[in-house]
């Protein structure tokens, strides 16, 4: 996990003298958290770019998803 929060994969805190780590599985938040690492932004400028790609995809898929869970789905 330390590598994982070093990558920017993953955060870490000290909480009462020990480190927690926490991770995100939404896959658009796990790329944000990626993409937030400034290192890895300058070093892989590709990573902002499939971030902006994947968020302008307006995947039908995940849309469809959430219709059906509100209900919506006609």
């Amino acid at each position: 996990m330390w590598e994982l929060a070093k990558a920017g994969a993953a955060f870490v805190n000290k909480i009462d003298g020990v480190d927690k780590f926490w991770h995100e599985i939404w896959v658009p938040g796990h790329m944000e958290m990626i993409v937030n690492n400034k290192e890895n932004a300058k070093k892989y400028p590709q990573l902002g770019k499939a971030f902006d790609e994947y968020g302008k995809r307006g995947d039908q898929r995940l849309q469809e998803m959430f219709l059906w869970e509100l209900d919506l789905c006609v």
